[in-house]
């Protein structure tokens, strides 16, 4: 909980954070909203350095930073998935990512 926090209080936005309920043996969703665009930005990409991260009392590589998105968001962005993974699969010597909802593909030496 502190660490997800800590990023997101790096940004120096303003942000509200909401923590459900605590149950035994689930996970503990912490809901942090920020007012500014490029501080969203900011934390998703820099989320994946938490996994290195190293601290004695919290195990970053347990702790998940991903998007809210409705229902409808999370149908489309599988199905980007797929199709990039299939794209992955048929063409390795390209590199594929999601931009701007659709798959781009280019070479790995560019």
């Amino acid at each position: 909980d502190v660490c997800f926090l800590r990023l997101c209080l790096a940004t120096k936005d303003g942000f509200q954070a909401v923590v459900s309920t605590q149950s035994t043996g689930s996970n503990r969703p912490i809901k942090v909203t920020l007012f500014h665009t490029e501080n969203v930005r900011s934390v998703l990409s820099r989320a994946r350095k938490l996994r290195t991260a190293e601290s004695p009392t919290v195990d970053f590589s347990k702790i998940y930073i991903a998007p809210d998105r409705s229902k409808e968001e999370r149908i489309t962005h599988q199905r980007l998935v797929a199709e990039m993974k299939k794209l992955a699969e048929a063409k390795p010597t390209q590199h594929h990512t999601i931009r701007n909802g659709r798959v781009i593909s280019f070479d790995k030496d560019s």
